[in-house]
């Protein structure tokens, strides 16, 4: 009986919006769409759950970018720009996919009062 107050306790601990956690961003591998299976990924909810952490999954869907890039064909394949194909920024802020996380985060963090 004892356990289940104590589980009770810790669900309404991820209610509780004042108490801190962290924030792991994770860049899924090339295909790793929203409902498939990412081996990297196992393990990780547990690993967050124990440890007050929010993970951020943004997702590349596959898409027609060598229409407007050349060889920008691993991005079409739903890979995050890892070597420049959408421009040579893709590391920094200015990057376009760096840009596109950075505006999730900012939307995240604000929601929140961060």
């Amino acid at each position: 009986n004892n356990n289940n107050n104590n589980n009770n306790n810790n669900n309404n601990n991820y209610k509780n919006h004042h108490e801190p956690c962290s924030l792991f961003v994770y860049f899924r591998p090339c295909r790793g769409g929203a409902g498939e299976t990412d081996g990297n990924f196992n393990g990780f909810d547990r690993w967050a759950d124990e440890n007050r952490i929010v993970i951020l999954t943004p997702v590349v869907s596959k898409n027609w970018c060598f229409l407007k890039y050349n060889g920008c064909h691993e991005v079409a394949r739903g890979c995050w720009d890892g070597y420049g194909q959408l421009g040579h920024d893709y590391a920094l802020k200015s990057g376009k996919h760096m840009r596109f996380v950075g505006n999730i985060l900012k939307s995240f963090l604000d929601a929140y009062g961060v």
